[in-house]
């Protein structure tokens, strides 16, 4: 599960899915952010009549939430069964969009997180699922998840959907795909085009933000 993720500068963004998105797409502004965590409003670029690039909340509830409870809040989706779970198979179709980031966060032990990014520190595509607005609340994704690689497995057994901009381009959409392209869209990122590193543990508290959220970390015991 990604905890967490960064956009560490937006126009780069704005500018990639400009150039992934057709001509006359609608491209929202974005907000360099450097810890972007679930439940929060995000960017995602989704086809509904045309591409689009605009904000939406991380995180739907179930269908057998009732109780809208913030326990029945889905943030990921396993890349294996989207297209048989009944709270995505239906996004998995015809619903499937992009999140754009510079790096994620995933823990070692629930609590040791670590930062993982491209090796050429260029933004990069995610895979998500999307669900239109309802009544007051706001259009809503899940990150799609899959096996790690070979450099995120030691830190965690899952790992965002990663995908070079030809992968996006298919990904990205409401035409229906086969399980089998599914499945082959949603292999894990080569681990040697990424990098890593342990951070601070605080920043799995609410106040810690900025800059200091990327850099890199070793306990005291570590240093002597």
């Amino acid at each position: 599960m990604c905890v967490a993720y960064t956009i560490e500068e937006g126009g780069s963004i704005a500018r990639k899915a400009g150039a992934l998105m057709a001509a006359g797409s609608d491209i929202a502004p974005i907000t360099a952010r450097w810890k972007i965590r679930p439940t929060e409003m995000v960017p995602v670029a989704y086809e509904k009549e045309r591409c689009q690039l605009g904000p939406m909340r991380w995180g739907w509830r179930g269908s057998w939430g009732g109780s809208g409870r913030l326990s029945t809040v889905l943030t990921c989706a396993r890349a294996e069964t989207i297209h048989q779970k009944p709270a995505f198979r239906e996004a998995a179709r015809c619903r499937r969009g992009l999140m754009f980031a510079t790096g994620f966060f995933e823990l070692r032990d629930r609590r040791r997180p670590y930062f993982f990014y491209l090796q050429t520190r260029e933004p990069f595509w995610m895979a998500a699922l999307w669900e239109p607005a309802k009544g007051d609340s706001p259009p809503c994704c899940v990150l799609v998840t899959t096996r790690p690689n070979e450099l995120v497995g030691p830190i965690h057994p899952r790992m965002p959907v990663l995908l070079d901009d030809a992968a996006a381009r298919e990904w990205l959409g409401c035409r229906p795909l086969p399980a089998d392209s599914l499945r082959e869209l949603c292999k894990p990122f080569p681990a040697g085009g990424m990098a890593g590193h342990p951070v601070d543990p605080r920043l799995l508290t609410a106040n810690f933000d900025g800059p200091a959220c990327l850099a890199p970390w070793a306990p005291l015991a570590e240093l002597f």
